[in-house]
């Protein structure tokens, strides 16, 4: 009878302490996890942050040893600025509720509402990615815990791209193109970026059209006929149906009119331009810029090198775009790599 229950004894306690250390396991593993916290400015029906959080997510795939927590404000759909304000604030809490080893921080809204804000501790790490604006206007240059990415458009390869299809067109001495956007602060820095350059050559960049409402895109577009050669298309997610209807007109119906009526061959200078039914469009790689900005959150908090000693990059890469029957429409002609490159992106679109 006593080795009965010396041999029950140690089937209860064996299981026991089997599932003891399973515990103290699971608890250390989640107390070694590294948590990083993932803020967008946007929300994830925004293709470009789809791009941004596929970048971030190939870089910890294979990292046990992450927990990853993210936050959408949103702002493009709710760009009001007291909705901003609020988001901004609650992106603020989650920080303090997440208590996050690092936090990446996607777009220009979300820095000036949330990575400013944190000047002055420099116990959390920031990493930025797809800033649109100047680091020293967000006071990044002064701060010890901020490093990450900048968003430059590819305006090289968006030059040689409107020079290859001119020629085809033949358009050989001014060369002239316009910007049609929304009127929003990323679309008004982009346009910085387009008027800045020095490099167009023969390409004239004429005033730009900036617009609120679909009656005024509608516009803009019309009269590009006869004065301009290409139009160029940033954003157009902030139109509004009118002064009377401040709501959101569709991008893919802003999209649809504009193909149906435009006269003048439209190149995009972000890929859901095609996506939305465009024809061609050159920009910047989102899933770059996750990639970057999730690499200098690894360095951050596993070689535990400081935000200040990491360099700010700008992206290296860019994407093509394209639904080549309605670049033929347009009579847009460009050699057959372009259409490699844009296939190799999944953005080659019948």
């Amino acid at each position: 009878m006593e080795n009965f229950f010396r041999k029950l004894g140690l089937e209860i306690i064996i299981p026991l302490i089997l599932m003891l250390s399973l515990f103290v396991f699971f608890i250390s593993y989640n107390q070694a996890r590294k948590k990083i916290l993932i803020i967008h400015s946007y929300s994830t029906d925004y293709s470009w942050v789809k791009e941004i959080n596929t970048g971030i997510e190939r870089v910890f795939k294979y990292s046990s040893l992450t927990k990853l927590e993210y936050f959408y404000m949103d702002t493009k759909r709710f760009y009001q600025e007291h909705f901003k304000e609020k988001a901004g604030l609650a992106a603020r809490q989650s920080i303090n509720q997440f208590e996050p080893d690092a936090v990446i921080v996607c777009d220009d809204d979300a820095q000036s509402r949330v990575t400013t804000y944190y000047k002055d501790n420099s116990n959390i790490p920031f990493v930025f990615a797809a800033v649109n604006a100047n680091i020293k206007e967000y006071g990044f240059d002064k701060m010890n815990n901020v490093t990450g990415i900048l968003d430059r458009l590819p305006l090289e390869a968006i030059r040689n791209a409107i020079l290859i299809m001119a020629d085809s067109l033949k358009i050989h001495n001014s060369i002239r193109i316009g910007h049609i956007a929304s009127d929003s602060s990323a679309n008004k820095l982009d346009d910085d970026d387009l008027h800045q350059y020095k490099d167009w050559g023969q390409i004239v960049v004429k005033p730009s059209q900036l617009v609120d409402t679909f009656s005024e895109w509608k516009r803009a577009i019309l009269d590009a006929d006869g004065e301009l050669d290409f139009i160029i298309l940033s954003n157009y997610r902030k139109i509004l149906h009118s002064k009377e209807d401040p709501t959101l007109v569709p991008p893919k119906e802003v999209m649809k009119w504009t193909i149906e009526n435009a006269k003048v061959p439209i190149l995009g200078i972000n890929s859901f331009v095609v996506e939305d039914g465009g024809p061609f469009a050159i920009s910047v790689s989102g899933v770059e810029q996750g990639e970057i900005a999730a690499k200098m959150a690894l360095k951050i908090i596993q070689e535990k090198i400081p935000p200040k000693q990491i360099p700010i990059e700008n992206p290296k890469q860019f994407l093509v775009a394209m639904r080549p029957k309605l670049m033929e429409k347009f009579s847009m002609v460009l050699p057959p790599a372009y259409a490699a490159f844009a296939r190799l992106s999944q953005l080659y679109l019948e």
